[in-house]
């Protein structure tokens, strides 16, 4: 008789090796099925993700957290007006995260400023939003919905998204600036520090973080290629816009400066194209 049609409660072979006892004292198979339900609370090395999946997905709330992706910090007002909500919906639902650790408030005076909590709040609905449009694509009806000044440069969280942060990307991985390799682990090069430094003076602003890397890819939501995240290129948004090669504009939307053309097609001339497609009009 076959083991899976043995009587309950029979002994019944094992799906792991013989000489795999890693997961034998997770479950019994001689266990009613009711027993061997996973209790993630006796699980110290699983996360319980649910609470925070439940957060980010109710619509209202999800366009609130889309408009924070700037890393700007702002009023309930203005967090109801672009998610379509009214002023109380949208204060419930400020509430409602704010309780949870998704946002922080700033006080000040008489207003009320709200923002993301940390960039590992950031860095979890950007990873939502890439494979929610990831499901769309391969069910072979995924539009970009970004509007086309967001598709030219936007700010991603607090780095340079978009076609020009694409193409910034692409630019010093052929420049050998930045290294990837098959794992998707990005390295600053030596030739890489020295342009910074020469570029932007960035010099002392390159120290690696104590946890993580200084640069990581980051697959942009509507060009689906990556550009660069992480310390490094936050960093380096910041840089490029004190020194006026962009120009941040309402929203999400980055300029690409003349000044900031120019220092480009000198530093990366292949990419001319590039940037003559992402220079404000």
């Amino acid at each position: 008789m076959k083991w899976w049609n043995l009587p309950h409660g029979a002994n019944k072979a094992p799906f792991w090796p013989a000489n795999d006892v890693s997961l034998r004292h997770e479950t019994s198979f001689t266990q009613p099925c009711e027993n061997r339900t996973m209790d993630v609370a006796r699980r110290p090395d699983l996360t319980d993700f649910s609470r925070l999946a439940s957060l980010l997905s109710d619509p209202g709330r999800a366009r609130m957290l889309t408009e924070l992706m700037t890393g700007l910090a702002l009023t309930p007002t203005e967090l109801a007006r672009c998610s379509g909500l009214s002023p109380s919906s949208a204060s419930n639902h400020l509430t409602m995260l704010l309780q949870n650790g998704v946002l922080e408030v700033i006080q000040q005076g008489r207003n009320r400023y709200y923002r993301l909590a940390s960039s590992a709040v950031a860095e979890a609905i950007q990873a939502l939003s890439h494979a929610a449009a990831a499901m769309d694509e391969r069910r072979g009806h995924f539009t970009p919905t970004t509007p086309p000044s967001l598709r030219k440069a936007r700010s991603c969280y607090r780095h340079l998204g978009g076609r020009l942060g694409v193409g910034l990307f692409d630019a010093m991985l052929q420049s050998q600036y930045l290294v990837m390799d098959s794992d998707q682990r990005v390295a600053l090069t030596e030739e890489g520090v020295q342009w910074l430094d020469k570029a932007l003076g960035m010099r002392e602003q390159l120290t690696a973080p104590a946890r993580g890397a200084l640069f990581k890819p980051c697959l942009d939501q509507s060009e689906r290629r990556f550009h660069a995240s992480g310390p490094g290129a936050e960093r380096m948004f910041d840089t490029m816009v004190a020194l006026g090669w962009l120009k941040l504009s309402d929203g999400r939307e980055v300029r690409l400066t003349t000044l900031g053309y120019e220092r480009l097609c000198g530093a990366f001339p292949a990419a001319r194209a590039t940037w003559q497609g992402c220079l404000a009009p």
